[in-house]
């Protein structure tokens, strides 16, 4: 007979965005080895520099020069695109 135990949960999975920022924020910040930041949070290198190089991609987009100045920015809702839906059919 095969008593099957459940496998613990994945701290990763359950791991708040707070925690998560915590953990790329220090990777970026190179004060710990990546193998000390996984151990601590109990989670693998591979999470530790999957969350360090997507905090490196968010840093570099935000400070990335661009040749085209942007002259303006619009937000656009569900609400705007359903009036302008209800224009485009009138």
């Amino acid at each position: 007979m095969n008593h099957a135990h459940p496998t613990p949960a994945c701290p990763a999975k359950s791991m708040s965005i707070h925690r998560k920022k915590k953990i790329a924020i220090e990777a970026l910040s190179k004060s710990k080895t990546q193998t000390r930041i996984s151990e601590e949070n109990g989670v693998s290198r591979k999470f530790v520099r999957k969350h360090r190089d997507g905090a490196k991609a968010a840093v570099n987009d935000h400070f990335c020069e661009s040749d085209e100045a942007i002259l303006f920015t619009i937000d656009v809702t569900d609400a705007w695109i359903g009036v302008s839906q209800d224009r485009c059919h009138a």
